[in-house]
């Protein structure tokens, strides 16, 4: 998503009128945005992997490993 072709849109002007231009990336306030959120995910998880390691939730850890694979497994069979 950060450095893929985009379409950047606005409502401005007096009629309040649609305009959009296709870009080759985001603009760079949506580039620092989805960094943010990609840095805020990574930090959740990591948080989430030490409380795991420190409670002992080791088959809680196996537990979701498996639901993953079983979802994408899911997906893949639903894929076209």
């Amino acid at each position: 998503m950060m450095f893929s072709p985009t379409v950047v849109y606005d409502f401005a002007g007096k009629e309040n009128d649609y305009n959009e231009k296709a870009a080759d990336e985001p603009p760079f306030r949506d580039m620092r945005d989805i960094a943010t959120a990609i840095q805020a995910l990574a930090n959740t998880a990591l948080k989430l992997a030490e409380y795991d390691k420190a409670t002992g939730h080791e088959d809680d850890r196996s537990m979701l490993a498996d639901l993953r694979e079983a979802l994408i497994a899911a997906r893949t069979r639903t894929d076209p």
